[in-house]
């Protein structure tokens, strides 16, 4: 019976050592690597930045545009933040003279498509914050996908986009 180490050994040595070209073996390498970056190619994220909150705030807002760039639809499920230990995805709502905040499971972009998150309307939450956050330091978020890849940027604190300049 074969152990799992044995059995990778195996599997290796069977496909670089039955008679692959040195060329088929970076040609396979090269559209396995092509795979993994197409896969973070088609989200394009610009204008990310964190609200500064007023002294005393347990929360923050992150917002930013997404863009889906490719031909397949992508489902954002969860967020990730080093400056919190609890993220949603909100939209805030004007019903009745009222504003309320809708918590979303997840935020679909589909192919082709550009999102706003913006004040006033879909947004990421960011609560039970570590410390507070000041302005102009650097928010490190990960965007979760449906299939389990994450993707990673380090955004502003700022008092409004404006503040952003050139960025």
């Amino acid at each position: 019976m074969c152990s799992g180490n044995s059995l990778l050994l195996n599997y290796g040595n069977w496909l670089f050592l039955s008679g692959w070209s040195i060329g088929r073996r970076a040609l396979l390498c090269c559209v396995l690597l092509a795979h993994a970056v197409t896969a973070y190619a088609d989200l394009d994220i610009q204008r990310a930045w964190v609200k500064l909150a007023p002294p005393g705030s347990s929360v923050n807002a992150a917002y930013m545009t997404l863009a889906n760039t490719g031909n397949t639809r992508m489902v954002i499920t969860q967020v990730k933040a080093d400056c919190c230990s609890m993220t949603m995805l909100h939209r805030t709502r004007q019903q009745a003279g009222s504003v309320t905040m809708e918590h979303l499971d997840e935020l679909v972009l589909p192919p082709h498509s550009r999102i706003e998150l913006a004040p006033g309307g879909l947004h990421i939450m960011l609560m039970r914050m570590n410390a507070p956050l000041l302005l102009n330091h650097q928010v490190n978020l990960q965007l979760v996908l449906s299939d389990g890849q994450e993707y990673s940027l380090s955004i502003p604190v700022l008092r409004e986009w404006s503040d952003a300049g050139d960025h």
